[in-house]
């Protein structure tokens, strides 16, 4: 069965402990019999490695980090992110919105932190929100940078996150121009 390797940031892809070469964006493919229980790694620069094994199982249980795309004739697998080796804590951005306390900062993997009377909330975030502008509108709070905007309720639930081109806000209204 062909599998098709790919991942978020450059790695190196070993199987089996044998080195097979880089992977990113662009897949890189192999033949492999899912029955020889193949061990890949993923082994990013600033990062702890990915590690699973290739086998039957895998198209029905997706390894932590990664997803599997079931393809006609193939398999693919997306690493979609590494864990980090950095656990210091440091707050990128921290603004009061009335009753809410929401905090943007790094442990690992940039976080927001949202904090009022209805609770405490915290949700990972890609990492172009480690530097980013608060702002409230229309009962929601946004997450801007120059190229992605985030909406969150005072919950926590996500209900935008969209790379955008330009953007503005008039009274309660957003409007956007998407890539």
């Amino acid at each position: 069965m062909r599998f098709y390797f790919l991942s978020s940031s450059p790695c190196a892809l070993k199987l089996s402990g044998a080195y097979f070469g880089t992977v990113n964006d662009f897949e890189r493919f192999i033949d492999l019999t899912p029955k020889d229980n193949i061990f890949a790694e993923f082994i990013p620069c600033g990062a702890q490695p990915v590690c699973f094994f290739i086998n039957e199982n895998i198209r029905f249980c997706p390894p932590e980090n990664c997803e599997v795309y079931l393809l006609p004739n193939a398999v693919a697998l997306y690493v979609k992110r590494f864990p980090p080796s950095d656990s210091v804590l440091r707050p990128h951005v921290q603004k009061t919105f009335d009753d809410t306390l929401i905090t943007v900062f790094s442990q690992g993997e940039v976080q927001v932190s949202l904090q009022s009377a209805l609770g405490f909330f915290v949700r990972s975030l890609p990492p172009c929100f480690a530097n980013c502008e608060l702002s409230f509108h229309g009962g929601l709070f946004f997450l801007e940078t120059p190229n992605q905007l985030l909406a969150l309720t005072k919950t926590g639930d996500l209900v935008l996150d969209e790379k955008v081109l330009e953007y503005s806000f008039q009274s309660d209204t957003l409007t956007a121009v998407l890539p």
